[in-house]
């Protein structure tokens, strides 16, 4: 898969997610949701943050990181644009429900950092 390919088939599941997130938005009250709406409210934010985090990555990964093999590079691109959505949906989750404070700001953090250290280490 040539990394064109890769990046417009990104471009296309993130315009995909971006418009159902975009269709829940501006057709659905919040105060009459059930559960299955915000979970795929959530579902569609986090799959767009991943392809939006991704192709940004990658772009400046190839541009910047020269002399590197180029999947390497869209592999790491990709673990770390997930644990950067996983950040922003948990933070929104516990917002929305009220709970997030600095220290379980702190904690998820320290939490997705050790994975990413973990990752980093494991030499795939």
């Amino acid at each position: 898969m040539s990394f064109r390919f890769y990046i417009l088939l990104i471009l296309f599941s993130t315009i995909l997610c971006g418009s159902a997130l975009t269709i829940i938005i501006f057709s659905v009250n919040p105060n009459e949701a059930s559960v299955l709406i915000f979970a795929f409210f959530y579902l569609s934010m986090f799959l767009s943050l991943i392809g939006i985090s991704t192709i940004i990555n990658s772009i400046i990964r190839k541009i910047f990181v020269k002399n590197k093999i180029l999947f390497r590079q869209i592999i790491i691109s990709f673990r770390q644009a997930i644990l950067f959505s996983l950040l922003i949906t948990i933070s929104m989750a516990l917002q929305s429900q009220k709970i997030l404070s600095w220290w379980n700001m702190l904690l998820l953090i320290a939490a997705l950092s050790t994975i990413e250290l973990f990752a980093i280490s494991k030499k795939v």
